[in-house]
């Protein structure tokens, strides 16, 4: 697995490509891009003569909407986070999907650990819970590979923080006007469409973004 740092400049590296492709570009588990692209977005708009561009990556994370079914038919928050909240042979996938414990467990912020707990963009990003659970052993603690740090709370002394130099044209957004503006960019139309994932030329072809 790559390192925090590396995971930050593959999402800096990725939101540049998009600007600039002429396709839909998606990362796959790499849910801080949507902090990243938010962040470039609204630097963007702040500059003298600046305009936002692109589209946000969708607020997906493992169980909130996303689900995978295995081939016996059990039913997994996503396809790298390996556990079972029920099975399609004895119950209805959308049954499953909206009233399991586990489901309902990864969708509520409110419950994530550590930093992930007391991020200002914990609603558009949330951290990949699969990761997070192959490193630490719990699918709500915080997102090892994120290089973030929440200004607003205090984060428990368990948590591993590391710190980055610029690696792009943008500044932190931390407070309450952050969690509102991502609030609002979880619900932006323009992010509720995603083009299909291309291979990507150049030494980034098969980077790899997660685990």
């Amino acid at each position: 697995m790559i390192s925090p740092q590396d995971h930050e400049r593959v999402f800096h590296w990725a939101y540049d490509l998009a600007q600039r492709a002429p396709f839909g570009l998606k990362v796959t588990l790499g849910q801080p891009h949507r902090r990243v692209a938010f962040q470039r977005r609204e630097a963007a708009g702040r500059q003298p003569g600046g305009t936002p561009q692109g589209r946000l990556p969708i607020a997906t994370n493992d169980g909130k909407g996303v689900c995978f079914v295995s081939h016996t038919g059990e039913v997994q928050p996503s396809g790298f986070l390996p556990l079972s909240a029920g099975n399609v042979r004895c119950q209805f996938l959308v049954d499953i999907y909206r009233q399991s414990p586990l489901f309902r467990r990864l969708r509520d912020p409110a419950l994530l650990k550590g930093k992930c707990g007391v991020c200002p963009f914990n609603r558009l990003c949330g951290g990949c819970r699969a990761r997070a659970f192959a490193v630490t052993g719990d699918y709500l603690e915080a997102d090892p590979c994120c290089v973030y740090q929440p200004e607003e709370a205090a984060v428990s002394n368990s948590v591993r923080c590391v710190t980055l130099g610029p690696v792009g044209p943008w500044s932190p957004i931390s407070g309450e006007a952050c969690r509102r503006r991502s609030l609002k960019a979880e619900a932006d139309p323009d992010g509720r469409k995603m083009g299909r994932m291309h291979q990507l030329p150049g030494p980034f072809a098969s980077f790899p973004v997660a685990d």
